[in-house]
């Protein structure tokens, strides 16, 4: 993930995807929970913020949010038409 976020913004959704990409794949809950822990790590790091971005251009309309968005379930959800929520690297 911390690849992917040095080339920009990086979807919620896909932390999940990255993590059920690999040998195993995880439970829903235990993906998100991995993902959130992940999330919290970058932006308590100083290495990201969080945004609701659009698609396809990933173009910021709303933020940075807070922490308390990670553990929205819905921040975990690929959305198309309308902003979803990303990490943005600082």
């Amino acid at each position: 993930m911390r690849d992917d976020l040095d080339e920009g913004p990086v979807g919620f959704y896909e932390f999940i995807w990255t993590l059920n990409g690999g040998p195993s794949e995880l439970a829903p809950h235990d993906a998100i929970d991995l993902s959130r822990r992940i999330a919290r790590r970058f932006v308590d790091g100083g290495l990201a913020q969080i945004y609701a971005v659009t698609w396809p251009h990933c173009e910021a309309v709303e933020g940075p949010l807070g922490a308390e968005v990670l553990d929205d379930p819905e921040a975990w959800t690929v959305r198309e038409s309308t902003p979803f929520i990303a990490s943005i690297p600082n």
